[in-house]
């Protein structure tokens, strides 16, 4: 994908907010267990719903991450060089590579987030997905980004809202008000 200096500033704006959230420490490093940490929590939240299966989509998903972003277990990286890379990584994809991979992984997050099995997230159950990752976001924001992801305003959000919010943050480059909330406020 083709890229203008400030859309590609902007896509790593949005990798930076999401480094961000996972480095739990501050320490402007994150790891390949950093992203394995974030994967068991959503799988022992599975395993608390008693969706094995669930958890194992989690950690295949989570791995395929790791391999795309070339993240070795044991190396910590700087969140500043990973945003670099990774954004590099996911513009160079072609679109229908790079929506396969978003797709594996969201769905697999979907599934563990959609509690009751009912083919749609509630803001309750999007805030529980919060709150198990541990990402510092109040309830305004999660309710704000759930807001944006409702593109219908049906108060739910489907598997394919949720989709598309994911590519949109991970991989588009252009504005929008669903990247700008999707995982919170963007860091500058």
């Amino acid at each position: 994908m083709s890229a203008s200096k400030e859309q590609k500033d902007y896509h790593m704006r949005k990798l930076r907010t999401h480094y961000k959230l996972i480095d739990k420490h501050n320490s402007g490093y994150i790891s390949h267990e950093g992203f394995r940490q974030m994967a068991e929590k959503l799988k022992g939240f599975a395993r608390m719903l008693q969706h094995e299966e669930k958890a194992l989509a989690v950690d295949v998903a989570f791995l395929a991450v790791s391999d795309v972003l070339k993240l070795k277990e044991g190396v910590n990286y700087a969140i500043e060089d990973l945003v670099k890379s990774s954004s590099q990584t996911l513009l160079s994809m072609s679109k229908e590579d790079a929506k396969t991979i978003t797709n594996n992984v969201h769905n697999a997050i979907f599934d563990v987030a959609d509690a009751n099995e009912d083919g749609f997230i509630s803001l309750e159950e999007y805030k529980v997905y919060f709150y198990i990752l541990g990402h510092d976001i109040s309830d305004e924001e999660i309710t704000q980004s759930f807001n944006a992801i409702d593109s219908n305003k049906d108060e739910k959000i489907s598997r394919e809202e949720f989709l598309e919010a994911a590519f949109d943050y991970f991989i588009n480059v252009d504005e929008s008000e669903v990247a700008k909330v999707f995982l919170g406020h963007l860091e500058t």
